[in-house]
């Protein structure tokens, strides 16, 4: 099963495959989205911006949102672990867009994604200079996913993996 990074729901729709371009792309993807995917409400809530993005998932695809709530102690650890981590600043979670913030989708990704074996896919990179100077400000999902032992793939693979052909 995958996790998709909100990113990649906007990414898809506003950037690579606008709908009303790219209608066979969207066709292609529900039996994908209804057998593979799994998403979490805080993504829904984090989509909420695009009417027709919204109405695709939960109408379209049949998706049934999962209580991302349920998983807060695994997201309790995955802020322990960027907390405790000597590369990140502290703002890393304790910040206005931080991760200690309820609505921000990325460290719950990660504790469903460690806690049901799910892979996660994002359009976020790893941080190259990670570990070569003093603390970042902000935590990216690929990091700390090889740090928590979650496989995290980019876009691509994802693509590959369910193998879409359009």
């Amino acid at each position: 099963m995958y996790l998709l990074d909100t990113n990649i729901y906007i990414a898809f729709y506003e950037r690579y495959y606008p709908q009303r371009n790219f209608p066979s792309f969207w066709e292609k993807l529900v039996q994908t989205f209804q057998q593979e995917v799994v998403v979490p409400k805080v993504v829904m809530e984090e989509t909420k911006n695009s009417a027709w993005l919204n109405t695709y998932m939960t109408e379209t695809c049949g998706l049934n949102p999962i209580d991302h709530r349920k998983y807060w102690m695994q997201w309790a650890e995955v802020l322990n672990n960027v907390r405790n981590n000597p590369v990140y600043r502290i703002e890393a979670v304790d910040s206005p867009n931080g991760w200690s913030k309820e609505t921000v989708a990325d460290a719950w990704l990660l504790a469903i994604a460690k806690e049901e074996k799910y892979v996660l896919v994002t359009e976020e990179t790893k941080n190259v200079n990670l570990y070569k100077g003093g603390p970042v400000r902000s935590a990216k999902i690929p990091d700390v996913a090889k740090d928590i032992g979650v496989e995290c793939i980019d876009r691509l693979e994802f693509f590959k993996r369910i193998e879409l052909s359009i």
